[in-house]
Parts: structure tokens; sequence; C-alpha cells
């Protein structure tokens, strides 16, 4: 199993570790409600490295890239970053990734769970291109989210001005290190990430972490299982999880990773037919439920007894002190407020339709 570069230091933080796709990550350090209300109240500081990072290099990159996923790289200037998806014919969810516009190449960065796929997908379109296809060796990543991170982060930056939405710079930290610093809205409060090819990223954690006159007592480390809950919380869906092969990206309300006006993509054909001529028969919701019983992935969700989707997501909610859900239902059941059955292990959970986000952005 590989190891996080800063591993040491996740072990004396109290890191207790899980198996994720091959690699040691920390599951949880002090306790869900500690991690997940310290983001909230301040800012939460969470390791990435297992994370794919892929560079496509080449005269061709651009018309390449373009035709693959969902944004317009093509408009992209060096120093920007967007978040787009890769889609098959059928305009349905190969994946996703977060793509940086370098002087000389793009980088993609990649859930590990879907980079294989994502990454035959792409090799697959590439025939007489000049494109370059390298999957980097670990890249040290760390994110660092909550309302104090934008104070943390002018810590390591200095007299450097952060980036700002979209944007990413190269912050040299000596003649053979440099660090990636991006903004980040994924759980839609200020955020940033750090990413590395050349060092460890060790002096930004202690720097994040530290306690100090503007940032009380620095960041708080989080695990992989607060994250998730952040995550659910900010109606985002995970790819591989709440958006696969099996669903169109309009169904999972991932307009804001499209762009309607660039040219033609791979899926592009369902997209605007869907957009412009009908709409979707299902569509990504949310659920608040009663009690304590957390539904699992696949549960059916009952409206007026008949089935009518699924749950993908669930999870407690400290934040709400409730157990929250992302799924499937199919309209006009998404409206906020319908009530629903989710059926799980034997049980039929009262639930109702939530609003997305959970919990609103600030």
């Amino acid at each position: 199993m590989r190891q996080l570069p800063l591993r040491a230091r996740h072990e004396l933080g109290g890191a207790l570790f899980v198996d994720r796709s091959g690699w040691e990550v920390p599951a949880s350090y002090s306790g869900l409600d500690t991690e997940v209300f310290g983001v909230r109240a301040s800012a939460g500081i969470i390791d990435h490295s297992d994370r794919v990072k892929v560079r496509l290099s080449g005269a061709d990159r651009v018309s390449f890239l373009n035709g693959l996923v969902t944004k317009d790289v093509a408009a992209m200037k060096a120093g920007q970053w967007t978040y787009a998806l890769v889609l098959n014919p059928k305009g349905k969810v190969v994946g996703d990734t977060w793509v940086y516009a370098m002087e000389d190449a793009f980088l993609l960065d990649l859930l590990r769970d879907e980079s294989s796929w994502v990454l035959d997908h792409i090799r697959r379109h590439l025939v007489s291109d000049d494109v370059t296809i390298e999957e980097l060796p670990a890249v040290a990543h760390l994110a660092v989210h909550g309302p104090l991170a934008p104070n943390l982060v002018r810590r390591v930056l200095g007299s450097t001005k952060a980036p700002g939405p979209g944007e990413f710079l190269t912050l040299p930290v000596d003649r053979k290190r440099s660090v990636l610093v991006s903004s980040s809205d994924y759980l839609r409060l200020p955020g940033f990430r750090f990413l590395s090819w050349t060092d460890s990223l060790d002096d930004v954690w202690r720097s994040l972490t530290a306690s100090g006159p503007t940032v009380g007592s620095g960041a708080i480390p989080i695990g992989r299982e607060a994250w998730n809950i952040l995550r659910i919380e900010a109606g985002r869906p995970r790819a591989g999880v709440d958006m696969d092969e099996n669903t169109i990206a309009l169904e999972a309300r991932m307009e804001p990773a499209i762009s309607f006006t660039k040219g033609c993509y791979e899926g592009q054909e369902v997209i605007a037919r869907a957009t412009y001529q009908g709409h979707m028969n299902r569509l990504l919701v949310g659920f608040r439920a009663e009690g304590d019983a957390i539904p699992a992935r696949g549960d059916p969700v009952l409206v007026g007894g008949q089935h009518l989707g699924n749950v993908t997501s669930a999870a407690y909610s400290p934040t709400l002190r409730s157990v929250i859900a992302l799924g499937y239902v199919r309209r006009p059941n998404d409206a906020p407020g319908t009530r629903v059955v989710i059926e799980s292990d034997g049980w039929q959970l009262r639930a109702a339709v939530a609003q997305l986000p959970f919990v609103s952005a600030r």
C-alpha cells in the first residue's frame, strides 16, 4: 500500500488510516464533529496527494483537450484553472477533472478512483494529434478550506497576492523547488490548493496549522470522512459515486461545468438537444431524513409507494444535526419539500427532498 509524503506527520497528528485505491490515507483525526465544525468555524486542511496528475503537452493539446471536456479550455490563459467533465457520446459522465492551463501544457487533476478509465478514454481519442499524455509521479497536494483560509494562505504567500477565482500561481521556494497555489470553491467556502512536484509541502502544512493572531489555532487537519460530509453538505456530486456512465451530465445538475457556447466536444449533441429541446426526466436532489439511520448507496427512493429514484451518497451532518443524502428522483418529485420514503436494510426511512446545497455558501 502506498503512503502519502506526509504520512509521518499525519500519524503524529493522531490520524486513523484507511485504504483508498491502494493508498493509505487519513480517515479521521479528532472526530467528525470536531473536524466539520472546525472547517466551518475557522479552517481545515486535507492531504489529497493520492490524486492523479496528468500532463498534456504538444502543439495540438488545446484542440485535442477542447474536444474531450465540457469547458472551453481553448479560451483559457496560462495561470487559469477550470472544472470540467469528460463525457461519452451519449452525454454521460466518464469522469471529472480540474484543468490547469500552463504556459506549454495542461495539467489534469483526477480522482484516483476514476483516473484509469478517464485516461483510457482520453488515450483512445489520440490518433495523429501532436499530443503527449504523461501520468506524473506522485504530486504533493494539500487543500485548505474555511473562513480563515485566506488569512492562513497569506502566511505562505507573504507579499504575493493570493490567486482569485479560477486562478493559480507558481510560487518559487528555492532554485529547485516550487509550489502551485490555486483558489478552490469546492466546499462553497474560501479555499486554496497547494501542489508540488518537487516538495513534500511539509513547510506549507506546518505554516497552515500553526496558531497566530489572525488565524486562531490554525487549520485543523481533517480526514476523508469529514471531507465527504462537507462535500455532501455542499451538494457536490462525486464522479463514480453520484454520477457515472449511467448519468447524463444535466441529470446531475452539472451546468456550471459545461460551456454552452464553445464548439463540438464528445457528448455535446446530447447536452445541446436536452438543453434547448427538452428536459431531464430525473434530477439530482438532496434528501433530509428523519432518525439517525444512514441509507446506503443504491437504496431505493419511493414516492407514494412507487420506486422513483435512488440514493447515491449519505452521511450524518453535524452542521444540520440530521442525516442527509444525495440521489436521484423522477420529475416532478424533485421539488423541495416533497415527502419520500427511503428503503434501507429492511427499514423505511421517512425523508423530504431538500434544496441544494444543504449548507449555503458564505
